[in-house]
């Protein structure tokens, strides 16, 4: 099993997107500043688009 890592900054309105990833299962890292880390893991299929929604919590521990 293979490890591979990307990188993607959002716009304003939180989107973003990967392009050119091969078949398989990924775990999808979600952060923003002041906010808790949020895991997702993904199945991509060839040929198919893969959407994932993500809603963030405050992190409580920021600011102590």
């Amino acid at each position: 099993r293979s490890t591979r890592s990307a990188v993607s900054a959002s716009g304003p309105a939180g989107a973003f997107t990967f392009t050119g990833l091969a078949p398989g299962s990924y775990t999808l890292s979600v952060t923003a500043i002041g906010y808790a880390e949020h895991i997702m893991l993904l199945d991509v299929e060839a040929g198919r688009d893969t959407e994932a929604t993500s809603a963030l919590a405050v992190d409580v521990g920021v600011g102590n």
